[in-house]
């Protein structure tokens, strides 16, 4: 969602109370460059019966990323613009508890510098990372299993005769479980999963790659027990059997027939506008379910809520959610996932905000290039990213040309030689579409907004089912246009494709607001922050609108759901501080302002005069 198109609706609510803020005031304070604003002075350890916790110490509000890495097993947090200070003595060792050592360095090749510290653990259990004022807080649950709970020592996969069987070994029977199912939808296969109560784990994986009738086995905590979740592979859930054994459970799978298997994806396109500035420089990136409680019910979705088969990605899967992150950013956490050499060409810029779970990496790195029209060429170990407008040509001689040759092929391949099964046609509207789009992309970038929205309308009218067309339509007539009727038409356009496209729902809110329907705003302002982590721009916008209705309360839970999601940002500080004041509680007031002037976000002038005035205000009475 674009940070302009929120801007309008705040600016609303803000004109005639704050006329100076503007949609530049929320960036994130850069550090002047080669310097570090925060600084790590040391790493704090806490151990009790139910819990363990790390504490890294520092000076100033900290800009982090997270994420989570395998063989070994750690969490790796990079904080920007930050310094180890010399007294801190890395590594740190551990004897008790769930991590084993703490490291750090300074990645002093990135700008701003990043200090990034890994966390290396001796088994997997559930935490959380906050930010606590000026510290980053890791804390792990130590919730341990009854004594007489079973075991889960390890997962044993074979296929024979038409089935896959799943053994799950355990020290003894299983007797104490739950069996539950979930029928596929647009943003996740169909799934089966077992919870088994007390029950603790040895050594086993967090994720087990099958890829027949059954896709996946991931394995999570939960409470004093575990939950198994079996992904399926095919349109529908498999056909399975589960039997008791002396030393676990075996499910047995029925493979999958050719016609239920599903389908192969096309190439999915898709396009959004984002701001050129962040409103915050927080973002995270976890690799694991378990870093939260587990549920079947997380999503693997594609934009435009198509469901994934992965088809053609069988690389390392990860888990993303970026909000606002640098698209430099984004491409150096992928290389150093994949190993790959990243190239970026000079002129690609910008932010981005996305979320997918479980998703190979090279899909990641696919709907980012799409999202952001851009274009990878891979070869030798590298990848080069570059905008679809412009043309690379990797050097070459004529001897590196290369051929494929069928000769030899079928007693290599079982006497089959390579051919090609089936051929899918893209339907010719779509094709007239995308002709069309990319007519309405040269205006665009022309600044002919109006040509723009002309040409993206014809192409809708040719691929009605294009949710993310009628996305980018919607915000290009709220953002540039201000037609909020035909931004609120496309809107709901989108939502009669996908229901619980929260993007959508929060374009037709923002719509209806500025036409002063509240009504009917905040019908879709509550679609827009139903989800189980609503967005930034869906909570501030809300509590942005119910400010200019005077509803407080809900403001400031809304406030208050914001920061417990992403941190506290200068937008919502002096939103919170701006309540206080009009609800007459100017200790409360105050104390926002304060935390304000020493949050380390740069505060434009006009705007630092005021809370000094408001601040002098209080202290005078």
């Amino acid at each position: 969602m674009n940070l302009s198109i929120r801007s309008r609706i705040l600016l609303v609510c803000f004109a005639l109370t704050m006329l100076f803020v503007g949609a530049g005031m929320a960036t994130a304070n850069p550090s002047p460059s080669g310097s570090q604003s925060y600084r790590i002075s040391d790493i704090t350890s806490e151990q009790s019966a139910e819990s363990f916790q790390l504490t890294v110490k520092g000076n100033s509000l900290p800009t982090y990323t997270k994420y989570e890495l395998f063989n070994p097993l750690r969490i790796v947090i990079d904080i920007a613009d930050a310094s180890l200070a010399e007294s801190l003595a890395l590594p740190l060792e551990y004897q008790q508890g769930p991590v084993s050592k703490v490291t750090g360095k300074l990645l002093d090749d990135q700008k701003p510098f990043v200090s990034r510290l890994e966390i290396f653990l001796k088994e997997d259990l559930s935490y959380t990372v906050d930010r606590h004022e000026d510290d980053i807080v890791i804390k792990f649950s130590q919730a341990a299993p009854e004594e007489s709970g079973t075991i889960l020592q390890k997962i044993d996969v074979t296929n024979t005769s038409g089935k896959t069987l799943v053994h799950l070994v355990a020290n003894g029977p299983v007797e104490n479980y739950k069996e539950g199912k979930l029928p596929r939808t647009d943003d996740r296969p169909a799934r089966l999963y077992l919870d088994l109560a007390n029950t603790g784990l040895t050594d086993v994986p967090h994720l087990i790659e099958v890829g027949s009738a059954l896709a996946q086995i991931r394995t999570a905590r939960r409470d004093n027990g575990l939950r198994i979740v079996f992904d399926s592979g095919l349109n529908t859930l498999f056909d399975y059997k589960i039997d008791s054994q002396d030393n676990g459970l075996l499910i047995s799978i029925d493979e999958a027939t050719e016609k239920n298997v599903s389908p192969p994806q096309k190439e999915m396109r898709s396009s959004a506008t984002v701001s050129p500035q962040p409103t915050v420089a927080t973002y995270a990136v976890d690799t694991d379910e378990s870093s939260s409680p587990t549920s079947p019910e997380q999503n693997v979705a594609a934009p435009g809520g198509a469901q994934l088969g992965f088809n053609g990605y069988n690389s390392q899967r990860i888990t993303v959610d970026f909000f606002k992150i640098d698209l430099h950013n984004v491409f150096r956490l992928l290389g150093e996932i994949s190993g790959r050499n990243m190239v970026i060409e000079e002129s690609v810029s910008g932010t981005l905000t996305l979320a997918l779970t479980n998703v190979p990496w090279d899909f990641v790195l696919d709907v980012v290039l799409n999202l952001k029209d851009l274009q990878k060429e891979e070869r030798f170990n590298t990848i080069v990213i570059s905008p679809k407008s412009k043309a690379f040509t990797w050097p070459e001689r004529a001897s590196d040309k290369l051929a494929i040759s069928t000769d030899g092929m079928n007693g290599a391949m079982g006497g089959d030689a390579l051919s090609i099964k089936q051929r899918i046609e893209t339907p010719k509207g779509v094709v007239e579409a995308k002709k069309i789009l990319q007519q309405g992309n040269e205006k665009y970038a022309a600044g002919d907004f109006a040509g723009a929205l002309a040409e993206f309308e014809k192409a809708s009218t040719k691929w009605p089912e294009n949710s993310q067309l009628a996305k980018r339509i919607a915000a290009l007539c709220l953002v540039q246009l201000g037609q909020n009727a035909k931004a609120v038409h496309y809107a709901k356009v989108a939502l009669k494709t996908t229901p619980k496209d929260y993007e959508a729902a929060l374009q037709a809110a923002i719509g209806l607001a500025n036409m002063k329907k509240n009504a009917a705003a905040k019908q879709y302002f509550d679609l827009a922050v139903s989800n189980p982590k609503p967005s930034r721009e869906a909570l501030t916008s809300y509590a942005a609108f119910n400010e200019k209705n005077g509803d407080y309360l809900n403001t400031l839970l809304l406030l208050s759901k914001d920061s417990e999601l992403y941190g506290d940002s200068m937008e919502t500080i002096l939103s919170r501080a701006r309540i206080y004041d009009k609800q007459g509680d100017k200790a409360k007031a105050a104390k926002e302002y304060q935390t304000l002037l020493l949050s380390g976000y740069e505060i434009p002038a006009d705007l630092l005069r005021y809370i000094k005035g408001r601040l002098s205000l209080s202290d005078n009475k």
